[in-house]
């Protein structure tokens, strides 16, 4: 107080301390009117009383110990320092019954503080209350350097340790709070840091409790995030950009989703929870009143934990339901304040049920009212986070970051279904084939051709006026030179546009275009009960038998690619390297289309016209052949792809083309094809120089280059040299978990290969270890239903299958078999693969009938992909026969038998060894059947088969 009349206000008001003593033990709801009578209309006075009272964490236990929470100042001034400052009087922890909602011990309301209260300078008073009025010089072992911020609970100094050598955070509780349920704050607060280990979390180093002044005080030792501000903060002060600032929140998504993943929800999720480091790396702290999702002991009563402002309708609620969406609303607000630079609402309330009315009931205006620049997705994005219910928001901050990481790839995000017209700029733009694009792709082919038959009406106009006027011709020449440089400008644009064509892309918008139509009819609240059962009975029925894949590529094949090939022939006689250029591009095509048969076939002939029109000594022929060569390998034709190749190769070594990425492909390929052939050593040898030739041309650290490494370990591993390969696929692991791709898909597949490694060299529990990194990996980067991700599943399953952890093998194997069969089709490799060995793991666990039906609708799937006599197909026919037997449907078993002894007519026992004792096992069947039956035909049948073989 500086001025007189306030002074003589001072010194005949009651001392804050006796007033103070006064509201000790008093409940909530008596609070204000005792306030207002100490103060006698003394604002300022009554501004330093509620100042004073701490009220971060009021509950029914905790409002007899109000007066010993009091405020403490900064130490400095941390706006300008940007360290980290403990936010004061935001937190509200508070019992509520689950049944009614109102708040325990009889309280019918709470005062609440606020962020935005005044809160004066501490007077003497106020310094005396204070638990933590002196700074101790040491706590724990660790030397204090300063306060850094102060709150209801404790405070958190800056400290130095010296073993190791660094500055910390220290956040320790204030004197004579150490209650039973702060004590389980605590405990619990370091359990949760201690088990999350991220680059975007601080770090936990040490905790335990110490010898303060008065009574041992729990304390945390934690990572000092050096030059750090909260995130709305760092922005506003870098000026950064929008999608610089959504780089940056995305980053904090990723810290949040981790908490997410290992069941842990953070509650008090606000702009100064989340730092960001110099260097530009968002950091999660405070996850004090954080709790575990599966885990929460409340007995009939939940909490209500969090900072007001950024509390979801549920949390203020003190609902039992509080999960990750919960942190998700907190996260939006924020992304909100980030681009709106404002709130999209603020809790001006002082009871509990004000400030939950203002949550409930304020709507957020849509951040395109605010910049038309964020209309569209981004707003949309972020409405989605902020809904008032739960479930119409993302899930968990995962989903949330992977939507603004689709935005900012400019994909479509899960916010909302994009339109026709944005679909189509989309895929203009990303080069991704979509149904909408067949159409447009017709157009551009058939435009390419009528360019190219002008041009050859052009050019043969122009030779016949040769004979007439060189003049004319020579400018005629020029005119139809300038046409084909255009033509050839017209087929590149067009191969960048088509080479990607991804059926199962454009099978998978043709399924979701008519599930759509299905969910639509579904919809339609007019209809009765017994006609919705009938259209989801159609829908099932519909997709059961619906093969997406097989007919995108048959609308692509009928419209585009083979009315191409008929105008070949007659282009080529007219303008041959535009001839050759869209056969290549019709090539790539068909292998992106599965039709390895039409690929394989033009490939051949592009070959041919390109040694023809450039001879061998081209890099451009050098291609092609490689091509050639990829086809040959997905038809199976391994003998000719070797053939082929080395002679490339043998070529490649005449023309001095050894030094160029074409041909360490090719030699990659021949390695491939020879291991592929059991001719492991031979493969051995080109792998080797596939490696160095990649190293030379493209450096060590090249994707490709990590990739042939771990093909590499794994021949390695196969010729049995089981320390070298060990030593290669570490390494590869080692390179990528210590670069900057430790979440990488290269690392996910390095984990795979050494999880094949250990399951062959009986070291099981690794094995299982790098497998479930893997799918760990795979998951977060990709997703769980991609194809990389599915593959390191199905090998986990695997390896528990043959381990006999045969629940958790079903576990997985169903999985993959249930996402694949959806996504890609009955008749997909990896799909029967998956059928087959869940199959396995069922009848393993004696579930005979249902092991029999996943069996038989294996060897019946499998029959149009691999043929009636491919070995595994052979093997789970006879799985088949004996599950039927020890389920006592012996004459099934012996009719699938019979059936099986036909198919072994046809192959060497090398080939199926089961056939060499399939007459003994057919024998043993008849003989049980005869001894069962004596009366019965089942003794003749036996003797007749056992003289017959």
């Amino acid at each position: 107080m500086n001025d007189s009349s306030d002074s003589g206000k001072s010194s005949s008001r009651p001392s804050l301390r006796s007033i103070l003593s006064k509201l000790s033990g008093l409940a909530a709801q008596d609070l204000e009117d005792k306030i207002a009578e100490l103060c006698k209309d003394d604002q300022q006075l009554e501004a330093e009383v509620r100042a004073s009272l701490d009220t971060q964490f009021i509950s029914s236990d905790d409002s007899a110990r109000m007066s010993e929470a009091s405020s403490v100042p900064k130490a400095d001034d941390q706006a300008k320092t940007a360290e980290y400052e403990e936010p004061m009087l935001e937190t509200v922890d508070l019992d509520i019954d689950n049944s009614s909602g109102i708040p325990a011990a009889g309280m019918s309301d709470v005062t609440i503080g606020l962020p935005d209260q005044a809160s004066p300078m501490m007077s003497p008073d106020q310094a005396a209350m204070s638990a933590f009025s002196r700074m101790p010089e040491n706590i724990a072992g660790f030397a204090v350097i300063k306060l850094l911020g102060s709150g209801g609970m404790g405070s958190v100094y800056l400290a130095q340790q010296e073993h190791p050598h660094r500055e910390v955070a220290v956040k320790v509780m204030k004197v004579g709070l150490a209650t039973p349920s702060a004590m389980q704050r605590f405990e619990f607060e370091v359990e949760t840091l201690a088990r999350l280990v991220h680059p975007g979390i601080a770090e936990l180093h040490e905790a335990g409790i110490y010898d303060g002044s008065d009574e041992p005080v729990p304390y945390v030792a934690m990572e000092y995030v050096k030059g750090a501000r909260p995130i709305t903060s760092y922005i506003s002060d870098l000026r950064l950009g929008p999608r610089d600032c959504l780089r940056i929140f995305r980053n904090a998504c990723d810290g949040v989703a981790f908490g997410h993943a290992r069941g842990v929800i953070h509650r008090d999720l606000k702009p100064p929870n989340i730092l960001v480091d110099e260097q530009g790396v968002p950091k999660i702290i405070d996850f004090g009143v954080a709790r575990a999702t599966e885990s929460e002991e409340t007995n009939g009563r939940s909490q209500i934990v969090g900072t007001l402002q950024y509390m979801s309708p549920e949390q203020i609620a003190g609902s039992a339901d509080v999960d990750t969406s919960t942190d998700v609303y907190a996260m939006g607000l924020i992304l909100y304040e980030i681009l709106a630079r404002r709130l999209p609402y603020i809790v001006r309330a002082s009871t509990l049920s004000q400030a939950r009315q203002v949550i409930d009931e304020s709507e957020a205006p849509l951040l395109g009212t605010i910049n038309p620049e964020f209309s569209g997705d981004l707003e949309m994005i972020c409405a989605k986070a902020i809904e008032k219910d739960p479930a119409r928001r993302y899930r968990s901050a995962s989903e949330f970051g992977d939507d603004i990481q689709r935005y900012l790839d400019d994909e479509p995000v899960l916010a909302r279904p994009p339109s026709t017209m944005e679909t189509l700029r989309r895929v203009a733009r990303k080069r991704k084939p979509l149904v909408a694009m067949i159409g447009l792709t017709i157009f551009v082919i058939i435009g390419a051709l009528i360019s190219v038959s002008i041009f050859a009406v052009k050019a043969e106009r122009a030779r016949q006026q040769a004979t007439y006027q060189e003049s004319i011709a020579i400018k005629a020449y020029a005119e139809a030179e300038e046409e084909r440089k255009r033509v050839e400008q017209v087929a590149l644009a067009q191969k960048r546009m088509l080479v990607g064509l991804d059926p199962m892309a454009i099978g998978e918008t043709i399924r979701s275009a008519i599930n759509r139509r299905y969910e639509s009819a579904l919809g339609n609240e007019s209809l009765s009960d017994d006609d919705l059962a009938i259209i989801k009975i159609q829908r099932n029925e519909f997709f059961r038998n619906f093969d997406a894949t097989g007919s995108a590529v048959s609308v692509v094949a009928e419209h585009m690619v083979d009315p191409a090939y008929a105008d070949m022939n007659i282009l080529y006689e007219t303008d041959p390297r535009t001839a050759v250029d869209i056969r290549e591009l019709l090539a790539e095509i068909d292998m992106n289309l599965g039709r390895m048969r039409n690929a394989s076939a033009m490939m051949r002939k592009v070959v041919e016209s390109r040694t023809d029109i450039q001879g061998k000594a081209s890099l451009d022929v050098m291609r092609v052949r490689s091509a050639l060569v990829g086809v040959l390998m997905e038809q199976g034709k391994l003998e000719e792809a070797l053939i082929e190749g080395q002679e490339a190769l043998k070529d490649a070594k005449e023309f001095q083309m050894e030094d160029n990425i074409n041909t360490a492909t090719m030699t990659q390929q021949m390695g491939a094809v020879l291991a592929s052939l059991g001719r492991l050593e031979e493969a051995k040898e080109y792998f080797s120089e596939a490696l160095r030739s990649f190293e030379s041309i493209v450096g060590a650290s090249d994707e490709r280059v990590i990739t042939i490494r771990s093909n590499y370990g794994l021949l390695l591993l196969q010729l049995g040299e089981l320390e070298q390969a060990e030593e290669v696929l570490l390494a590869v692991y080692d390179e990528l978990k210590n670069g900057d791709g430790n979440q990488s898909v290269e690392l996910g597949n390095a984990a795979v290969n050494l999880a094949e490694f250990n399951r062959n060299t009986g070291n099981t529990e690794q094995s299982i270890a790098y497998a479930n990194e893997a799918v760990e990996i795979l998951a977060l980067t990709l997703g769980r239903p991609h194809p990389t991700t599915l593959n390191a599943i199905l090998g986990r399953g695997t390896i528990y299958l043959s381990v006999g952890e045969l629940a958790f093998a079903e576990k997985d194997l169903r999985e993959v078999w249930s996402i694949r069969s959806e996504k890609y089709g009955d008749t997909d490799e990896a799909t029967l693969m998956a059928l087959e060995r869940f199959g396995l793991a069922v009848a393993q666990q004696g579930r005979l009938d249902e092991a029999i039906d996943l069996m038989q609708t294996y060897v019946e799937q499998s029959l149009n992909v691999y043929g009636a006599t491919y070995p595994n197909r052979m093997t789970t026919l006879f799985n088949v026969a004996i599950l039927m037997r020890q389920a006592d449907r012996r004459e099934e078993s012996i009719e699938l038998l019979l059936d099986l002894r036909s198919l072994c007519e046809s192959v060497t026992p090398v080939e199926v060894p089961l056939c060499a004792n399939l007459n003994g096992f057919l024998l043993t069947v008849y003989n049980e059947l005869s001894k069962q039956y004596p009366d019965s035909d089942w003794p003749e049948k036996a003797r007749i088969h056992k003289e017959s073989f």
